[in-house]
This record gives C-alpha cells, structure tokens and sequence, in this order.
C-alpha cells in the first residue's frame, strides 16, 4: 500500500473577532479527523489559517485493491490449495504462491485475486 501524506492549508478572514471565531470552529468541525493547527495572523486584520494533513492511500496491487473495498478472500477461500500430508508441517495446506504453507485464517495472495479477475476462480 502506498501512502502520502499531503499537507492542507485553509485560509479564514473576517470583519469581527466573533465571526472569525465561527468560522473557526465551523471549519474546525468540518476537519475534525484531521486534528487542524491553528495559526493566527491578527497583523491582517482578523484572519487565521488551518494547516492539517491528508493521508492517503494507494492500492498497489489487486489483492490491496479488493481489501480497500472491503472484498478480501482467505485462503480458505482458494480452490487451488492443497491439503498437505505432511504431519510435520503445522500448516493444514499447501500452496505454490505462499511458502512453506497456508492457513485457511490468512489473507489470500495476489496470485488468487489475478485469477478471480480472469475468471478462473468464482
């Protein structure tokens, strides 16, 4: 997943104190997740800025994609594993993509997210 951080800055002016301070607590409510600092520039009059950051994220392959969007798959899902035969292993399956084995708990790997997308796996 890839993830940047974007710094924001919000302007505010006004003719009063008091209408300045409801603009600031408005757009202090509206960006309330993103913990904004306030800055005060009282030389120009009434005026602030709000500086936050915005973080974003960035699907880097399918199996992200379908995660982000709420659709993740196991590996139990999967029907290509493999029971494995193996008393030693502590690994229930085996699989070619996820060495030295799977457990049906584990997110499925991006080799069966290809596959669903090619129709190989409904």
């Amino acid at each position: 997943m890839k993830r940047t951080r974007t710094t924001r800055y919000v302007g505010l002016e006004a003719k009063t104190a008091g209408e300045l301070g409801e603009l600031l607590t408005k757009k202090c409510e509206e960006l309330r997740q993103f913990s904004p600092e306030i800055v005060w520039n009282l030389q120009n009059g009434n005026s602030a800025f709000l500086i936050y950051e915005e973080a974003t994220e960035e699907p880097e392959n399918l199996r992200e994609l379908y995660e982000m969007q709420g659709k993740g798959c196991t590996c139990a899902d999967c029907p290509f594993k493999e029971p494995n035969t193996d008393g030693r292993s502590r690994y229930p399956y085996k699989c070619l993509h996820k060495r030295p084995g799977t457990l049906p708990e584990d997110a499925a790997c991006n080799w069966f997210y290809i596959q669903m997308e090619e129709g190989k796996v409904l």
